[in-house]
């Protein structure tokens, strides 16, 4: 009996260890990885930016991920997260540049936050590879973890 106790006293803190994993830490350079090429969109005429994203990046893909950087809204009056403290590049000319941020998709405007100050935010990592899309890098149900 005493036996018993004592195994189930060791295995249910590491079964309960192993059901709250922390998600993964994703590092702005592995996101800065990504290669961006212009390309013409066919049914536009626009020129687009296409991302090859690294194998460190798409394994993550879908996965749950946290990263530390400062949010702000786009020229669209979309929530982003970006890795330095300045103004983002505006996603209604995104011809000039690849983007440099990541869309919190779902960011609950509620949710107090200040803008240039740092936040870490969990989310799920979705990578959009399509030619035509605004959000090749994109944070899906974003909360902040740490103020």
């Amino acid at each position: 009996m005493l036996l018993k106790t004592f195994l189930v006293a060791i295995a249910l803190p590491v079964l309960f260890a192993f059901a709250s994993t922390k998600p993964d830490q994703l590092d702005w350079s592995l996101i800065t990885e990504t290669a961006w090429d212009q390309k013409s969109d066919e049914t536009t005429n626009d020129n687009v930016w296409v991302p090859t994203f690294s194998k460190k990046l798409k394994a993550l893909d879908k996965q749950e991920v946290s990263l530390t950087g400062y949010i702000s809204s786009d020229a669209n009056g979309n929530y982003i997260l970006t890795q330095f403290k300045r103004n983002p590049k505006s996603t209604k000319d995104r011809t000039a540049e690849p983007p440099d941020y990541i869309l919190l998709e779902g960011f609950d405007a509620a949710t107090y936050f200040a803008e240039l100050k740092k936040y870490e935010i969990k989310g799920f990592l979705v990578l959009n590879d399509y030619a035509n899309d605004e959000a090749a890098i994109a944070l899906r149900l974003p909360q902040i973890e740490s103020k």
